[in-house]
Formats: C-alpha cells, sequence, structure tokens
C-alpha cells in the first residue's frame, strides 16, 4: 500500500517535474522572446530618436528655406520694380539719344567744315608768313661801311649777304641747317678774314693791332659756347647765334675796321 503510494507519489513528481521543466523551459524561451522582443523595441526606439532628430532638423531647414524663399521674393519683387524703372529709364535715354544722335552729327557735319575751311586759311597763313620770312634781313650794307680796301670790303659784303641768306633760311623753318651753315661759315670764312685783317694790321704798323685781335678772339670765344649750346638742343640757341653774329659783325665793322680804316685813310694821306 504505502509501496504504491510512493510509485504514484514519485509518478506524479516525475509528471510535476516535468511540468516544471517544460514551464522553465517555456519561461526561458518567453524570457528570449522577450529580450528579443526588447531589443527589437530598444532598437525601433533609437531609430525613432533618430527619425524625430531629422524631422526637427529637416522643419529647422525647412523654416530657413521658407525664410530665405521669402527674402528672395521680396529682393525679386524689388528687382522687377527696379527693372521696371530702369526699362522706363532707358526708354527714355534711347530717345534722348537718339536726339543727341542727331544733334551731334549736325554739329559734326559743321565742325568738320570749319576745321577745313580753318585749314585752308591757316595754309594761306603760313605760305604768306614764310614768303615775307624769306625777304627779312639781319644786316643791311651801308657804304659807309667801306673800309677802302677792295678785298675786305668784298669780304664784308659776302659775309653781310650769307647771314642774310642762312637768316631767311632759319626763319623758314630750316633752323637746324642754317646753323650749321653759320657753325661752317665761322669756322671757315670768317677765321680766315680774321687772319687777314690781321694781315693788313701787321703790314701797316697799325698800333691797335692787339686790342683788334682781342676782339677776334672775344668773338670766337663767345661763338664757342652759343655753338655748345645748339649742341644741348636748347630750343632759342640757333636765334641767339643769329643775333650775336649780326650785332657783332655790324658794330664790330662800323667800329673796330673803321678805327682801322680811319688809320689806313690818314696813313696814306700822309
Amino acid at each position: 500500500m504505502v509501496a504504491n503510494e510512493v510509485k504514484h507519489l514519485a509518478t506524479q513528481t516525475g509528471r510535476a517535474t516535468e511540468e516544471i521543466a517544460a514551464q522553465i523551459r517555456a519561461v526561458q524561451e518567453g524570457t528570449s522572446n522577450a529580450v528579443r522582443a526588447i531589443d527589437s523595441i530598444s532598437q525601433v526606439i533609437n531609430q525613432m530618436g533618430e527619425i524625430s532628430s531629422s524631422v526637427a532638423s529637416a522643419v529647422q531647414e525647412q523654416s530657413a528655406a521658407t525664410a530665405e524663399i521669402a527674402r528672395n521674393v521680396e529682393q525679386a519683387a524689388a528687382g522687377t520694380a527696379e527693372v521696371s524703372s530702369s526699362v522706363v529709364a532707358v526708354e527714355q535715354a534711347a530717345r534722348d539719344t537718339g536726339g543727341a544722335a542727331e544733334h551731334i552729327h549736325t554739329s559734326a557735319s559743321d565742325l568738320s567744315r570749319q576745321a577745313e575751311y580753318l585749314r585752308a586759311e591757316v595754309g594761306r597763313f603760313l605760305s604768306q608768313v614764310r614768303a615775307e620770312k624769306s625777304e627779312m634781313k639781319l644786316l643791311e650794307w651801308d657804304n659807309a661801311l667801306n673800309m677802302g680796301i677792295a678785298a675786305i670790303d668784298r669780304h664784308h659784303q659776302e659775309m653781310f649777304a650769307e647771314v642774310n641768306r642762312l637768316y631767311s633760311e632759319m626763319m623758314s623753318g630750316g633752323g637746324q641747317h642754317a646753323a650749321q651753315s653759320m657753325i661752317d661759315m665761322v669756322d671757315n670764312v670768317l677765321t680766315a678774314h680774321f687772319k687777314e685783317e690781321e694781315e693788313v694790321m701787321n703790314r701797316h704798323g697799325y698800333g691797335e693791332i692787339d686790342a683788334h685781335r682781342r676782339h677776334h678772339r672775344d668773338f670766337l670765344d663767345t661763338f664757342a659756347k652759343l655753338r655748345g649750346t645748339i649742341g644741348d638742343g636748347k630750343p632759342d640757341a640757333v636765334a641767339k647765334m643769329f643775333e650775336y653774329v649780326s650785332n657783332w659783325l655790324k658794330n664790330h665793322i662800323r667800329i673796330e675796321d673803321g678805327k682801322l680804316a680811319t688809320y689806313l685813310r690818314d696813313r696814306k694821306a700822309a
């Protein structure tokens, strides 16, 4: 009896143990499922958080974009108004430009006619001035300047004529060539003339020969300085050189050569 009860109890215990084991397995399986479910829920929650952040960011960006669009619309509206105003101004400017262009064309035609007339007048004026300048003289020969020595008097007259010719060339626009010709004349003709005069004075025992020679040397020294200014390209150098040569020749012949002429006449008369 006891054995049967014990056996029966053991059997019940075995079944209970199996049930408990089955329940434990079920609980364990349920726990695993719960863990997996919790993991899934956590993932979903994380995803929802990311989605929420994205939505918030998108909303902010959308708000900023909306504000930017609003500003752009305002600027576009203002730009449209400005363009409209500019179109009106351009239309007016086009009308004004058309009138101005016609006025400019008329003025240009008038100016062209006036320029042509002025060019012709200037041409006539320059031709007249050149013709007048070609007749201008720096030196006028006077018979009172004659020394009574034929060769020297002829040289004086030839130098007067040459200075006048070169002066006319200078006044007609050939200043540099005229200046070089003047330099050549002084270097060759006038220097030789000085020597000839000094030989006459020496031959006739002229007492003021040293002073006369000094005048010749002073002239050549001053002329050399003026010659240097021409080489330096000074604009008024040529005119100053012509002025100096002409004044010196006229005064030297009248005064210094005049003294020599008087001496020679007195000596001849004696």
